[in-house]
């Protein structure tokens, strides 16, 4: 299944990704789409107006993880969730169409992990924090887990992840995808 078809990304001249996500559907495509992308080692930085769909898309992304009971981050600093599905269903995917146009080197990292391994995500959300440095201890703990960051533009050191996506979603609910790997 090719996820992207539904969601109709086209190409900025930055060179990133633009989704246009403004149904529960294009979303819920949408955050099959980052659920894919996202392995162990990899962080997921969101930003946009209050109210835009922030936690409404990360939600979305954690149920595909097999993570149900979902809560929100803005009064605590950092909710921990653990998932043993990451790679069942991408494995089955990848071998049923090898020459599916997605497979990408993130892909092939994704691969390595074993079917069923445990994983960890972290999810936090800035937008009431004073102090976001705190998250750096996360890049200790990386090869175990992701972290999703809400708000993340009050974090001036994304850049220390070497793996990460960076979403903007403006008002019009146009989300703008940065991936670095």
């Amino acid at each position: 299944m090719n996820y992207i078809q539904y969601v109709q990304p086209s190409e900025s001249k930055s060179g990133d990704k633009i989704f246009n996500i403004s149904n529960l559907k294009s979303l819920e495509k949408f955050a099959t789409y980052l659920s894919e992308k996202l392995f162990p080692g990899c962080a997921l930085f969101i930003d946009g107006p209050l109210g835009i769909g922030k936690t409404t898309l990360i939600r979305s992304i954690l149920e595909r993880w097999n993570i149900k009971s979902i809560g929100s981050p803005t009064f605590s600093k950092v909710i921990t969730y653990q998932s043993k599905l990451f790679n069942k269903e991408r494995n089955s995917d990848l071998q049923n169409d090898s020459n599916d146009s997605r497979s990408t080197d993130n892909e092939s990292m994704n691969n390595e992990q074993p079917v069923g391994s445990e994983f960890f995500v972290w999810h936090s959300d800035a937008y009431n924090m004073e102090n976001t440095e705190y998250l750096k201890e996360y890049l200790f703990e990386f090869e175990e887990g992701i972290l999703i960051v809400e708000w993340s533009e009050l974090i001036p050191y994304k850049d220390l992840w070497d793996s990460r996506i960076e979403v903007n979603v403006n008002e019009h609910r146009i989300a703008s995808v940065k991936e670095t790997y």
